[in-house]
């Protein structure tokens, strides 16, 4: 998102005139105003959150997108107050999608050390965990249809759902060590099919 020309009058306005300003004309240099009076308290209170520099970075910018998308049709009493709530909002969201990625590569790795069918680490857990192009979403669902329906639902739960074994066994019936298996032969054979050469 790029972040505008700057305007010696744009500046002198307050929060609220340039907020009726961008309503009433959609002068995106508004929105960059706010941008550069805020992006340091933004920054630091998203740093404090995510503990992560970029991606502390990656969350105020995205939540500057939503404010200029958002903001044109949104009653904003303290832009500040409402800017924060965004903030806190996006690092909230940050932090779920990271603790379940780690929880997930965290219980693979657990189950693997303790398999005596130890399987290396692949990029499957990415491509089953992280958002993917169509084709690449189409082929999955292709490989997971040959699974078996335990393998299929264990790793629909696990990785889709964010399960943990225990729910999944809980929701399932299945024993904790059948989750187990069907999760690890599942995860081999998804490894084959889409990627036969492996």
């Amino acid at each position: 998102m790029l972040f505008f020309s700057k305007s010696k009058d744009f500046h002198q306005l307050s929060d609220e005139e340039l907020i009726d300003q961008y309503q009433k004309t959609g002068e995106e240099t508004c929105v960059g105003v706010l941008y550069e009076r805020y992006y340091d308290k933004i920054y630091v209170v998203a740093r404090n959150m995510v503990k992560d520099r970029e991606a502390a970075r990656d969350v105020v910018m995205t939540v500057f997108e939503k404010v200029m998308l958002n903001l044109r049709t949104t009653d904003v009493q303290s832009f500040s107050n409402w800017l924060f709530i965004i903030t806190r909002n996006e690092c909230n969201q940050y932090l779920r999608k990271h603790s379940n990625t780690v929880k997930k590569m965290t219980e693979w790795g657990d189950f693997q050390k303790k398999s005596s069918n130890h399987v290396e680490s692949s990029p499957l857990e990415h491509l089953l965990i992280e958002e993917q192009d169509a084709n690449t979403r189409f082929r999955v669902r292709e490989a997971m249809a040959q699974l078996s329906e335990e393998q299929q639902n264990c790793i629909r739960l696990f990785y889709f759902e964010d399960k943990s074994y225990r729910e999944i066994a809980e929701e399932t019936g299945y024993s904790d060590s059948e989750v187990k298996s069907y999760l690890q032969n599942g995860k081999k054979k998804l490894e084959k099919l889409l990627d036969p050469d492996r």
